[in-house]
């Protein structure tokens, strides 16, 4: 008989007498995360309010972050940067703020994660099934140099769902 194979029945054994297991005395709830990523084809431009995912359950935000795919070429100066912000919508709502992302003075690499700093406020980053979650990218081009370079980046979040 091998190792594992009298742990194997040491365990079964273990486990089958275990109250707890056949009758729990509390419910075994179980947490589900989710990736969601918005493709930015053009952080170093302005971006109107663009609709970034539709929310199938109710779920908050953990946490979200930018992603470049190069250095960002003049994004990270403090004449010439962008301000990505994250905002929730529900039905016929007005945009509530829910997580910024402002690249002036940042050190900004290829492919390292860029993180948005979500609000305060847990019920902004609370959403209901149906709610929009939104992304706007505000540049500001530094007037002597002309607008930074077409900085591609990926705007990643990450969900848990309600219980």
């Amino acid at each position: 008989m091998s190792d594992f194979s009298t742990y194997k029945k040491l365990e079964t054994a273990r486990i089958g007498s275990s109250g707890d297991i056949v009758t729990p005395s509390q419910p075994i709830s179980q947490s589900h995360q989710r990736v969601d990523r918005f493709s930015i084809a053009n952080a170093s431009a302005n971006a109107a309010e663009a609709p970034f995912v539709t929310v199938p359950y109710a779920s908050h935000l953990v946490s979200a972050r930018l992603v470049f795919g190069s250095a960002s070429n003049g994004l990270a100066n403090a004449s010439q940067y962008a301000v990505a912000t994250l905002s929730k919508r529900t039905a016929g709502g007005a945009a509530v703020t829910v997580a910024t992302a402002n690249t002036a003075n940042a050190n900004i690499a290829a492919f390292n994660p860029f993180p948005l700093t979500l609000v305060a406020n847990a019920a902004n980053t609370s959403f209901a099934a149906g709610d929009e979650l939104t992304v706007t990218v505000t540049n500001t081009p530094n007037a002597g140099n002309g607008a930074p370079g077409n900085a591609v980046a990926s705007l990643d979040v990450l969900w848990e769902d309600d219980a």
